[in-house]
């Protein structure tokens, strides 16, 4: 609770200013021509924090007798509603208008409302004095629907004109993508087949078929789990269902048997898989050194495969990181090489990264284009998780060019298939850019419980990138209601971490950092 003696901002704002020409003026006669009358309520809807200060500082430059009560400080927890109104409307405090605020940020919101609608005919007999509450729009919403009989004897009910608009902010979104040419397999290894086997169906998203494949490759070779190749696709097979710490062990193991034996292809294999496992972490720097040092690993052996696969992570990196020049001239010569080799899922794997370049400089068309192209190929070769990641790919266009139900359609397709073949990472960023659909389309419950739901696995597989993606969000989503505190914090965490990774979307996060910070600073 804070007493009439709220700061005055240099600048004391007229309501008009505040609220818009006509509720400006609807608020100052309310104050006015009900000031010395007995129990009178105004609601009105204010979701700009400099604003809702702004108003307050002004009724109590113009009325004696204005107190404030901050609903947040108020509950079961801390202090009763009941008792604080006592205190602050007692006969020596002399209380003429007692303004509430701040119902969006208080934890205990349900209460309240149920508070103040139960005992609503007590509070109009035992603190007969002017009423207003400052109430971000979606607080008031909520309260029409918890507190009716409350809301019922409200004077009069007035609203900011030109309230922040969310969707400004969450059009910047847009989480990583999850595509990684798939790891090269060698020569020679006992139970070849088996191993090529596994190798496609990690490929193609069938990890429960990939690991009986190992097993069976175990069962043939007694030192199998000593076979680089089969150790490799273990790893990689990790990767794939999230399971980070894990993966990196058993690539660390290939590279310290490869280097023991002087195996420079498979020494090669060993850091392309341990660059992955940073990639998919979002570790950009690190797992662009691991890239850059498999590249030139690659050519001892003369493995375009493996230079295709480290030329296409690479230029993932660049795509992440906004550069975008770099990014295509690694992504080009990558397809080039794979249409050569006449490798199909690894074009389409380098064509969705390309997409995502045309489509960060806004050419939808060229990105949609190959797009299309790689949902072909993927589609003839039956690739459930190039295909997800593709959809996905597609979607983020089309959220582009606010095409909401075509995007959460494509979402939808991709989370289903993300579920079948158990790629965690894929799962949860699905889940998030059905969230900023949902959020972009007014659904904030929706929004919400899928963008939660996708910070727990993020944290759960270690994914740090994607992790602060969705704390990006999720913080916008708070502000939306009037949370700016808990937004605020959620966005600055987002922002040391994405540039700690150096990731390109660093300068948007901060841009939406700024932006959330203006709304509590009056302009000068």
């Amino acid at each position: 609770m804070t007493d009439d003696a709220a700061a005055i901002p240099p600048r004391t704002w007229e309501p008009e200013a505040l609220l818009g020409e006509d509720m400006g003026r609807a608020y100052r006669r309310f104050v006015e021509w009900m000031y010395d009358a007995r129990f009178c309520l105004a609601v009105v809807e204010v979701s700009t924090p400099w604003k809702r200060d702004a108003l307050i500082a002004w009724t109590s430059a113009k009325y004696a007798g204005v107190r404030t009560l901050r609903l947040d400080e108020v509950g079961p927890r801390k202090k009763s509603l009941w008792r604080t109104l006592e205190e602050t409307c007692a006969p020596e405090a002399g209380t003429k208008v007692l303004i509430l605020e701040r119902l969006e940020e208080a934890e205990e919101r349900q209460y309240l409302m149920g508070e103040l609608n139960i005992k609503r005919d007590e509070l109009v007999r035992d603190f007969p004095v002017m009423w207003i509450v400052l109430v971000h729009r979606a607080a008031a919403m909520e309260m029409r629907m918890k507190a009716p009989d409350f809301c019922d004897i409200a004077r009069t009910w007035l609203w900011e004109e030109h309230p922040p608009e969310l969707k400004e902010m969450l059009s910047a979104i847009e989480a990583r993508s999850i595509a990684v040419g798939p790891a090269p397999m060698g020569e020679g290894a006992p139970g070849r087949e088996l191993l090529d086997a596994a190798a496609h169906a990690i490929e193609l998203g069938y990890p429960d078929e990939a690991a009986d494949l190992l097993a069976q490759f175990d069962m043939k070779n007694a030192h199998a789990r000593e076979v680089p190749e089969r150790v490799l696709l273990e790893a990689k097979l990790l990767l794939a269902q999230g399971r980070y710490a894990e993966a990196q062990a058993r690539a660390e193991s290939a590279r310290a048997a490869s280097a023991a034996r002087n195996d420079q292809r498979n020494l090669a294999r060993a850091l392309y898989a341990l660059a992955g496992v940073e990639l998919h972490q979002g570790h950009y720097s690190s797992a662009e050194a691991l890239f850059q040092e498999c590249l030139v690993a690659f050519e001892h052996p003369s493995d375009s495969y493996g230079r295709a696969n480290c030329l296409n992570a690479l230029g993932l990196i660049s795509s992440l990181r906004g550069q975008h020049a770099e990014a295509r001239t690694y992504l080009q010569e990558a397809t080039a090489l794979y249409t050569e080799s006449g490798d199909g899922v690894s074009r389409a794997a380098s064509l969705q990264v390309l997409a995502g370049v045309e489509a960060a400089q806004e050419r939808y068309v060229e990105a949609r284009a190959l797009l299309l192209e790689a949902i072909a190929i993927l589609s003839e070769l039956g690739d459930r998780s190039g295909m997800a990641a593709t959809l996905y790919a597609l979607a983020k266009v089309e959220i582009l060019q606010e095409q909401y139900e075509e995007a959460r359609g494509l979402l939808e397709r991709s989370l289903a298939l993300n579920e079948r073949t158990g790629f965690r990472q894929g799962v949860a960023a699905s889940l998030g850019q059905l969230a900023n659909v949902h959020a972009l389309q007014g659904r904030l419950i929706e929004a919400q419980a899928a963008i939660r739901e996708a910070i727990t696995i993020q944290q759960e597989i270690g994914d740090a990138a994607g992790r602060a993606s969705s704390q990006l969000l999720l913080g916008q989503l708070e502000v939306g209601v009037g949370r700016y505190e808990d937004g605020r914090r959620l966005v600055q965490q987002a922002v040391e971490t994405l540039t700690a990774l150096g990731s390109g979307q660093a300068e948007a996060a901060r841009a939406i950092l700024r932006k959330i910070d203006a709304l509590a600073i009056p302009p000068t």
